[in-house]
């Protein structure tokens, strides 16, 4: 008897959920009134004292062929009056905007997957509602949560591509460093398995007429110029026949991302004295190589370079746009060793420093006028007698060089003198003098035909003056 009691209310049930879901199916059908809603805001519902809140999320997007998978959960306020110690069932109506639906009996949670394999839902959006009654012996009918989930298929393979540099500091989003290797990832969103018996190839092209062909989904590559350059992996899936379909089944992808590579922050150097006196003004040249904008900042400390940065230590900074070539200007007020420290940052690399010691010392006190005045004094006497040794020197050897060129003549004019005043003789003493001066060679010959009968230069030179003063008081 008891028996045939438990038939009749499973008929019952069956029919009232079957009066209930055909009632839930036209009234989705003509727009029905029900609250529906998305993975936004859960819907919520208070049965026996007890908060109950729908929750509805998918794994979409997921490649036409794969199974979709959606998920409802629903949460209990446990905190009111009424508590119930056990979970209650419930019943999931599942319905996509395709028609197609299915009914679930769980708990708290289930999920419900559908494969989708006509190109028609590609290129849109679609929503898939969920209506969730409470099983109840009693009441049939239980109470009614709404909810909604939108997911969308797609015709190409899902996933990204990640970009790792090790040993590099980089601060902006696909930006990186030249002459240092780049990894490239591409991960593959799949998360019904789909493409786990698939042959992969994946084409890389990195924007530099660098290409490379690989089967795995990454590789490595570094770029030696600063630019921008287009990275781009296209992805060919093989996947075999199954029982379900006996041709093979391409399946394509392809993922693209534009990146900047930069140079990082080298050779920063310091040009300047490192000697210096107090509160004077010291003139500095910071130089530096990379790409920028670059980021310099410094600050003078009152250590060596050998001690660790101070923190406290004012720093100023400067961001350089078009030449890294800046000029600073600093006064030391204390003696001792001093330290300039600069750092240089841009978007690939991160403080990159060059030290400059400076040692700093008092002003020199000034000289004592008097003695001042007694040292130019001597320097001046001193710079005098050494000019007149000079010229007294230079005039000797002058008048030496021009007595050594000096040709000595030897005139006898006395002679000559002698014989215009006396008187007239006889033709006979006239004959022999005649013939005297005949058979003897004038005395006013010239000195050149007597080369072998002159004195040295200096005697010649000494007769030949005396005689001209002789001849010059006869004149």
């Amino acid at each position: 008897m008891v028996e045939c009691y438990a038939i009749i209310i499973l008929l019952l049930t069956s029919s009232v959920d079957g009066i209930q879901r055909r009632d839930w199916l036209q009234r989705e059908h003509h727009g029905g009134s029900g609250q529906e809603h998305n993975n936004d805001k859960p819907d919520s519902v208070e049965s026996e004292g007890q908060k109950y809140f729908l929750t509805i999320e998918n794994d979409s997007p997921v490649i036409l062929g794969a199974n979709v998978t959606f998920f409802a959960k629903i949460s209990l306020d446990r905190s009111n009056h009424g508590y119930r110690e056990d979970d209650p069932q419930f019943s999931y109506w599942w319905r996509d905007d395709t028609g197609t639906y299915a009914v679930y009996t769980g708990g708290l949670q289930t999920n419900f997957s559908r494969k989708y394999e006509k190109s028609s839902v590609l290129g849109k959006t679609h929503d898939m509602r969920v209506q969730v009654r409470e099983k109840s012996f009693i009441d049939m009918s239980g109470q009614v949560l709404n909810g909604k989930s939108p997911f969308t298929i797609t015709e190409y393979i899902n996933g990204d591509m990640k970009l790792i540099q090790p040993n590099s500091t980089l601060h902006k989003k696909w930006t990186y460093a030249t002459n240092n290797s780049i990894e490239y990832i591409v991960n593959i969103y799949d998360p019904s398995h789909y493409f786990d018996d698939a042959s992969m190839l994946f084409s890389w092209e990195f924007g530099d007429n660098n290409t490379k062909v690989t089967e795995e989904p990454r590789v490595s590559h570094t770029y030696s110029k600063p630019a921008f350059y287009p990275v781009v992996v296209v992805i060919t899936a093989d996947l075999p026949a199954t029982k379900h379909s006996i041709w093979e089944t391409i399946k394509t992808g392809k993922f693209s991302q534009t990146i900047n590579l930069l140079d990082s922050v080298y050779n920063v150097s310091i040009l300047g004295v490192h000697n210096t006196i107090v509160n004077h003004q010291n003139n500095y040249t910071v130089l530096c190589n990379g790409s920028l904008p670059i980021n310099l900042c410094w600050y003078f400390s009152t250590d060596n370079c050998e001690i660790s940065v101070n923190e406290s230590e004012p720093v100023i900074c400067q961001k350089i746009t078009e030449k890294c070539e800046f000029h600073l200007v600093n006064h030391y007020n204390s003696t001792g060793s001093h330290c300039l420290r600069v750092l240089a940052t841009n978007d690939v690399s991160s403080n990159i420093t060059a030290l400059f010691e400076v040692s700093v010392k008092e002003e020199p006190k000034p000289p004592d006028p008097a003695v001042t005045a007694s040292v130019s004094t001597f320097a001046g006497l001193t710079t005098v007698g050494a000019i007149v040794v000079v010229l007294f020197a230079s005039y000797q050897v002058v008048r030496a060089r021009r007595m050594r060129h000096v040709e000595v003549a030897d005139f006898d004019f006395m002679g000559s003198i002698s014989n215009k005043r006396s008187p007239s003789t006889s033709p006979v003493s006239s004959s022999s003098s005649s013939s005297s001066s005949s058979s003897s060679s004038p005395s006013w010959f010239p000195f050149w035909a007597k080369k072998k009968e002159r004195s040295p230069l200096i005697n010649e030179y000494k007769t030949t003056a005396a005689k001209y003063e002789s001849f010059l008081e006869i004149l």
